[in-house]
């Protein structure tokens, strides 16, 4: 039997890329633990939704584990309290600040939705059994739920301003509508549905704006003040359950 000689060829990989060549960035997030979500199930549905850039944007952010919240702050060695900037008592972690903060199951509770049974161990498979269960309408929901809350959170410890969980999300939805309306580039159709573009009120006055949608789950029923400056004022939900906001 004749004998073929092996040659062991040895090649260095970085495992992290698929190219299998070394890069900061990659070490980076291997070093501080972000999440790889290039795989996840809900990318398409995410970026189908018909939703603001800037929301997109901050979701992308929210599933990588990008945003700066305390514990990831923490884990990048800032020195910060690590304390939920909503209700300012638990560790602020994407899964408590979105999911098992009291100010988000309210918020979430205010435009119909109960996240006592998501509230699993790790959020992005708590995002995916979401984005399997729900169809589009309820992604988007979900979507800029996130954002608006994410908004309030920055308010209050920026700017050491509040809102009540329903405003946060009523907010929310007024920012998008606001998006979409302004989208639109059929500007005969709308004006044939009768659709006015918002205008301020007089000087020393205040306008009130209110909406009302109702599906399978139930009714829902809007309110919206702005001043003559177009600043938000205050505003509320009521539910055809009975709950007021």
């Amino acid at each position: 039997m004749s004998r073929k000689r092996v040659t062991q060829v040895f090649r260095k990989v970085w495992r992290w890329e698929a190219s299998g060549r070394f890069s900061v960035r990659s070490c980076y997030r291997r070093l501080a633990g972000d999440i790889q979500v290039e795989g996840w199930v809900g990318w398409t549905e995410m970026w189908n939704c018909r939703l603001p850039p800037k929301i997109k944007s901050f979701f992308w952010q929210l599933c990588s584990d990008c945003l700066p919240t305390t514990k990831n702050l923490r884990s990048r060695m800032v020195n910060c309290q690590e304390v939920c900037g909503l209700c300012g008592k638990d560790d602020e972690s994407v899964l408590h600040l979105f999911v098992r903060c009291p100010v988000a199951i309210e918020g979430w509770k205010a435009i119909g939705w109960d996240v006592n049974g998501a509230a699993g161990g790790n959020f992005l498979h708590c995002l995916e059994l979401i984005f399997q269960a729900k169809k589009k309408p309820e992604l988007e929901k979900v979507v800029w739920g996130c954002w608006g809350l994410w908004e309030e959170r920055n308010r209050r410890v920026w700017q050491n301003k509040t809102l009540n969980a329903s405003q946060v999300m009523f907010s929310a939805s007024c920012f998008v509508d606001g998006w979409l309306f302004a989208q639109q580039k059929d500007q005969a159709k709308v004006t044939a549905l009768g659709a006015q573009v918002w205008r301020l009120p007089k000087p020393g006055w205040c306008k009130m704006n209110v909406d009302a949608v109702r599906d399978h789950t139930g009714s829902w029923f809007g309110w919206a003040v702005r001043n003559s400056s177009g600043d938000f004022v205050g505003g509320g939900i009521k539910s055809g359950r009975g709950s007021c906001f």
